[in-house]
């Protein structure tokens, strides 16, 4: 079956983004989804909010550019930031209709540090390497 998404972005606390192609990607799989509105009087916004994401990425996924993350070499910044932030927010799915889903992860609220998520672990094998998001009580 020939998939019909076109790439997934990464979006991290400070509003960086990284786009990960088709040809980056492994597999992802996003679960327990649920829709939400939030108002407050002045603002509305609403969304996808999930329980648990499993991204996994080829190793080429590293070689993806970006100026806005933090470059100590310039092949290893995206890796950098996930071993040193643990603060992706959101995930875009983009699809080859021009379609997107914008979907929040799981954060774990009222930490000391709240701009670093403890539910965010990464993972590396040969090859490839996978994120795990998970509401773990």
């Amino acid at each position: 079956m020939e998939p019909k998404f076109k790439y997934v972005d990464i979006v991290f606390e400070n509003c960086i983004c990284i786009r990960l192609l088709q040809e980056d990607i492994r597999f992802f799989y996003v679960g327990g989804i649920s829709k939400y509105i939030w108002c407050n009087g002045k603002q509305y916004t609403k969304g996808q909010k999930s329980e648990y994401v499993i991204l996994s990425f080829y190793n080429s996924a590293f070689l993806r550019k970006t100026d806005q993350l933090e470059n100590p070499k310039e092949s290893d910044g995206l890796k950098y930031h996930l071993d040193n932030y643990h603060d992706i927010t959101h995930i875009c799915i983009g699809y080859l209709d021009g379609n997107e889903d914008y979907i929040d992860v799981p954060w774990k609220d009222g930490e000391e540090n709240e701009s670093s998520n403890p539910w965010e672990r990464v993972e590396y094998y040969d090859g490839y390497f996978t994120i795990t998001i998970e509401k773990v009580d």
